[in-house]
């Protein structure tokens, strides 16, 4: 899909060159002030219906809220777990997780509404200009510790500090486009004209580098990694089908107790009568064995008694069996 919404993007930017084929768009265009971003809206006023173009408009606002919802909603997860979560509320639960991120959410549209509508747009672009160099200053904690852990954690905070303090100072004293402060993103560095943010990064490092010597030398603390080895797997670890299968065997009545007891075919179920099974099933299992158990007994009941074993050749007779009790065969005819 990325390729297919590069090659979208490639069309939009034709917009530009259609408007400036329209005689009334440069007229309006230049009439506001020479403000280029009216030259798309002013395009679909005289080129389409009427109707066609509120349809326009509606494509443009609704161009402009989805990464402004993308950027508040990042915005307010980002507060609710590293802020709320971690040090205002450790205990809270996800619903209220969830109600705090809506809240926070809100507050980030209404903020931004406020600096597009009330803010001066120079005020926007300094402020743009300024995100780039600061941004720019979290690659040695976010992007170089991914691949190396080298750093000291207390020497990479000194380094951003010192990062974004040279950043702005050096983007305040830049002037240029008719300002005398934030005018450029680039200023001179030992002759050369270079990104104010290239610069303030490679100090970031000298400083964590230098101070990640020093610390180590001192001895200071640097944290405890609880992080765990499953923690960098990006697939998660099968779970054996075994474990979750329910084996039912079917009960067979004149198998003579081949049916396991109420729990016996459920993985990690307990050793006494399957007590997190429900109460139907538990009961039915019961009834069950009772009648195994009684069919048993018939069955041993009804069966002829062994003979006794065979003598061995010139010993003498070996001993009689016992007698049944009185009233046996009486009993067994009457069943």
């Amino acid at each position: 899909m990325l390729p297919a919404y590069t090659l979208v993007l490639g069309l939009i930017a034709l917009f530009g060159y259609m408007a400036r084929a329209v005689p009334a768009v440069n007229a309006g265009v230049k009439a506001d002030g020479g403000n280029p971003q009216l030259s798309v809206p002013l395009l679909f006023a005289h080129m389409f219906p009427s109707w066609f173009a509120g349809i326009g408009y509606s494509a443009i606002v609704v161009g402009a809220l989805v990464p402004a919802a993308i950027m508040s909603i990042a915005a307010a997860n980002l507060f609710t777990r590293t802020i709320y979560k971690e040090l205002l509320k450790p205990d809270a639960t996800p619903a209220q997780e969830t109600r705090v991120a809506r809240v926070a959410s809100l507050v980030m549209k209404i903020g931004a509404l406020g600096f597009a509508l009330e803010l001066n747009k120079t005020f926007s672009i300094n402020l743009q200009l300024l995100g780039g160099i600061w941004i720019l200053q979290t690659f040695p904690a976010i992007v170089i510790s991914l691949y190396t852990r080298w750093f000291h954690r207390s020497a990479l905070i000194f380094g951003w500090a010192v990062g974004m303090a040279y950043g702005t100072v050096q983007a305040y004293r830049t002037s240029g486009g008719g300002q005398a402060h934030f005018g450029a993103s680039a200023a001179p560095v030992f002759g050369h004209v270079t990104y104010i943010g290239i610069s303030a990064l490679i100090l970031n490092v000298a400083v964590a580098a230098v101070l990640t010597v020093i610390f180590n030398k001192v001895g200071v603390t640097d944290g405890y990694d609880q992080t765990r080895p499953a923690d960098y797997r990006a697939d998660p670890v099968p779970v054996p089908a075994a474990a979750n299968a329910t084996t039912r065997v079917p009960f067979n009545r004149r198998a003579g107790g081949n049916r396991p007891g109420p729990s016996a075919g459920r993985a990690g179920a307990p050793a006494d009568g399957g007590t997190s099974s429900p109460p139907w099933e538990r009961a039915g299992s019961a009834v069950a064995d009772s009648a195994v158990a009684g069919s048993a007994a018939d069955r041993a009941a009804d069966a002829p008694a062994d003979p006794a074993p065979a003598a061995a050749p010139g010993a003498g007779p070996g001993p009689r069996p016992p007698a049944a009790p009185p009233g046996h065969h009486r009993a067994k005819h009457a069943r």
